[in-house]
């Protein structure tokens, strides 16, 4: 029996820490699914169409993030 694949979170007091690999500049906001580094770290992969200047990136990607949990953007 082979050992569950790690997930790319783990809950925190008071919420969630997500590991992601963001794609600034990727076209359609979306979330790409679950990778696997060489290192054997994962992380969730999405990409949002905002560049990587003045943490647009970083604000589409929470849009997006809460968009997908069904949470505002301020949890």
């Amino acid at each position: 029996m082979s050992a569950p694949a790690a997930r790319p979170y783990k809950t925190i007091d008071g919420g969630l820490e997500v590991a992601v690999r963001l794609t600034p500049r990727g076209g359609r906001d979306r979330v790409k699914g679950i990778t696997v580094d060489a290192d054997g770290r994962t992380w969730l992969a999405a990409r949002v169409s905002a560049p990587p200047e003045a943490g647009k990136a970083n604000k589409a990607l929470i849009r997006l993030l809460a968009k997908q949990l069904g949470v505002g953007p301020a949890r």
